[in-house]
């Protein structure tokens, strides 16, 4: 005999509700203006989980300021705020934001569409338990500035509506970064509110058909999404709570590119096929993509809205035609990625039609073929075939197969009419060769012989095909060649290693992966069917790590010895400093620095942020902090210096990389070099870097050490601004070396580190 007890509907709500709390917490606090310190409704606050996800669960503050975020599952969360106010948004506790508080990546950059926002794990965490209030988690939130002004057409005066004007916040150490925009209404005007103080680029994007977007103050934009370039403007000054009006933009009329695609035989026009038009970007040295038209039922074309200078045109995107990509004028290509340089220039002036810009295309022919195994006739899965012409100057344009229409089979398509040479890229396990039965070394592959080796192949336009262009193809023997790309990761003991396999020679069943506590030593084996592959529980101590690939025949060479230090872990191991460089930006005079924690040792309680007048110097003070970022308002013009130290008790880690902050644009030290490489000859080691982009060396600093970071085996002035060193007879040993650059203020921040061992 059973019962069943049914209750009222109410109390069943009631008695799941009180169980739902129960296991659930609720986040409270406040928003308000700073520094009045006024309730503000309106403010959406949303939490992030401890990766980084946006859970979805959110609260609004009401007409007294307060928010509640109920139902919230125990945890550890954080959490950021958004408003349509004007306001500027932050990260708890008071870590403001550029823009909005959602960002795609570890920068506090504006992509609200996200579901992941990595910049808040920034801020202070959030702690929820079971049936308790997070309270008091408060926001005090500054009228934020703003930029307004009005798009018109500078032909006609008129206004220009739907406009979108975006707003670029200016990098102290370079750069910008986007942080909010607007679009005009009827009359041609915006307002972007909101902006932490700063300087400001402001641009225009998707200007109507024909004109021409533009950096305010009116510098033109090549590029048909925008301005991909914003350092070429004026920048605009916004404070708090000031709207800097007078932006305006009159955007011009660009010139256009017309003409009609033909058929080269009927000369019928072939509607659809789009033109596109680059430009060439002396600042970026590329070709910015200028614009596009697709041609209409009479085969007419026109690309409009283009800046003055030469452009070059191409038709392409045309496989369902079976027409050839061609470029103007007259030039067809073996594949969609023309040399643009190899087209005629087609000239382009404001408010202009360059009319004529015609194209007659072919249609391709086809090469057809088999690749197979030589000794027992079986098809070659997803063979990788490439044919290519050879143009003057000693130049090969080449096309790569794409099509398999069966096991073993491959086909190229839309080939211009004329004279080929094949060739096989299978890479690994057999023997490559270009056609017809000419194998190439293993040592250097088919491409030394492309120019001069071969048996011509004659392609015929129309879409015919050129079949029987086999390959029977010998099997590779012997050893397997080296893996590439070994790298690891290391955290509380578990060595996570992972490489690419080889990119040539015989096939491999498996791999050997060997370690030493020297180098070329070993004292531990482990054999593996794949990459990664992950050591638990390795001992704290240096290790000499590498892998080769083996197969029946053998086990082939090793990758270069890869050098990991696994550091001591657990509750008593030493502290490890932030794993990056801190990051810096300014909002007006308030700082915001962030750093990543460190991703090995024990955990810190806290982080000491330090400050001086030059490398290595905490002489402006320090200041401990809780989380991982500090701000400070205001800053007084001046360089600085700072870096960051992990913190538990009285323990403190080594110091983070170093950065240097320039407020006002005071004279300066230089920024850091970069790309800081080397290369050896016998005892002389070579080294090369790239000068930096902040301020002019007059010489460098060379620091080699006997650990990372360390200074204590040589400092020494090169005594020139050359951005390479040749240094002589240097003993044999491991060496870890930066470059700093240098002029009368002293020198500045290092370069990136590298490790040089001399055998």
């Amino acid at each position: 005999m059973s019962c069943r007890i049914v209750l009222p509907a109410a109390l069943t709500v009631t008695l799941f509700s009180s169980i739902a709390w129960a296991q659930t917490g609720a986040v409270t606090g406040s928003v308000r203006h700073a520094p009045s310190g006024t309730p503000v409704p309106g403010v959406t606050v949303t939490l992030v989980d401890a990766e980084g996800y946006i859970t979805g669960d959110t609260g609004t503050s009401n007409d007294a300021g307060r928010y509640q975020i109920l139902n919230v599952p125990a945890g550890r969360y954080y959490a950021f705020t958004t408003n349509q106010l004007g306001l500027t948004n932050e990260i708890y506790d008071d870590l403001l934001c550029r823009g909005g508080c959602a960002p795609a990546g570890a920068g506090l950059v504006d992509a609200p569409a996200s579901p992941m926002c990595f910049g808040c794990l920034l801020g202070t965490p959030i702690i929820v338990t079971a049936g308790a209030t997070a309270s008091g988690k408060d926001f005090g939130l500054d009228l934020g500035g703003g930029i307004a002004g009005r798009v018109t057409a500078a032909d006609t005066g008129n206004p220009l509506a739907g406009v979108t004007v975006t707003a670029n916040l200016v990098n102290p150490t370079g750069g910008s970064w986007p942080v909010s925009g607007s679009t005009t209404d009827a009359n041609g005007e915006y307002l972007i509110r909101g902006l932490p103080a700063g300087q400001y680029y402001a641009s225009t994007l998707g200007a109507p058909t024909g004109y021409v977007n533009e950096i305010f103050d009116n510098v033109h934009c090549g590029h048909a999404w925008g301005c991909s370039n914003t350092e070429g403007g004026t920048p605009i000054e916004v404070a708090l709570g000031v709207t800097s009006g007078g932006t305006n933009f009159e955007l011009e009329r660009g010139g256009r590119i017309t003409g009609v695609v033909r058929d080269a035989v009927t000369l019928a026009p072939v509607p659809g096929a789009c033109v596109d038009a680059y430009r060439y970007n002396p600042v970026s040295a590329v070709f910015d993509f200028a614009g596009w038209d697709c041609a209409d039922s009479s085969g007419a074309y026109a690309v409009e809205g283009l800046v003055s200078g030469n452009h070059y045109a191409v038709v392409k995107n045309l496989d369902s035609s079976g027409y050839v990509t061609a470029l103007y004028d007259g030039l067809s290509c073996v594949s969609h990625t023309c040399d643009l340089t190899d087209g005629t220039a087609i000239p382009v002036t404001f408010g202009d039609t360059t009319s004529g810009v015609d194209f007659d295309l072919v249609t391709g022919g086809v090469i057809r073929g088999v690749v197979r195994d030589a000794a027992t006739s079986a098809p070659l899965s997803y063979p990788f075939v490439r044919v290519f012409r050879r143009l003057a100057g000693g130049r090969i344009e080449g096309a790569s197969s794409i099509i398999w229409p069966a096991p073993g089979e491959y086909e190229i398509r839309m080939l211009p009419p004329g004279t080929y040479y094949a060739y096989t890229q299978m890479r690994v396990g057999h023997v490559d060769e270009i056609f017809d039965n000419i194998p190439c070394p293993n040592d250097t592959g088919c491409e030394p012989l492309l120019l001069t080796t071969g048996t011509p192949i004659t392609v015929n336009g129309g879409g015919a095909v050129t079949s029987g262009i086999d390959f029977d193809l010998s099997v590779l023997t012997g050893p397997p060649a080296a893996p590439s790309g070994l790298r690891a990761f290391v955290n509380d003991g578990l060595v996570g290693l992972a490489w690419e396999p080889p990119l040539s020679g015989p096939t491999f069943t498996d791999y050997v992966l060997e370690a030493g506590l020297s180098p070329g030593s070993t004292a531990f084996t482990a054999s593996t069917n794949s990459s990664p592959y992950d050591v638990p529980g390795v001992v704290p101590g240096r290790y000499y790590v590498r892998v080769r690939a083996r197969n029946s025949f053998g086990i082939g060479p090793p990758t270069d010895d890869l050098e990991v230090n696994v550091p001591p872990y657990g509750p008593t191991a030493p502290l490890a400093p932030p794993t990056t460089r801190p990051f810096v930006w300014m909002s007006g005079r308030r700082l915001t620095l962030t750093w990543a924690a460190p991703t090995a040792g024990a955990e810190p309680t806290g982080y000491l942020v330090e400050a001086g007048t030059a490398a290595g110097l905490a002489n402006i003070g320090s200041a401990l902090v809780a989380g991982q970022f500090l701000t400070f308002d205001p800053v007084p013009d001046g360089f600085y210096f700072l870096r960051v130290r992990a913190v538990r008790g009285s323990d403190r880690s080594e110091p983070s990389l170093e950065i240097m902050l320039n407020v006002g644009n005071v004279p300066a030290p230089p920024g850091a070099p970069t790309a800081l490489a080397y290369s050896l000859s016998g005892s002389t080691v070579n080294l090369t870097w790239t000068a930096p982009t902040e301020g002019a060396p007059t010489s460098y600093t060379l620091e080699a050490g006997s650990g990372p970071g360390l200074a204590d085996l040589l400092r020494q002035d090169t005594g020139s601004a050359a951005t390479s060193l040749a240094y002589a007879g240097v003993p044999p040993g491991r060496y870890y070396v930066r470059v700093r650059a240098v002029n009368s203020l002293g020198a500045g921040v290092a370069s990136n580190e590298v490790v040089v061992i001399v055998p």
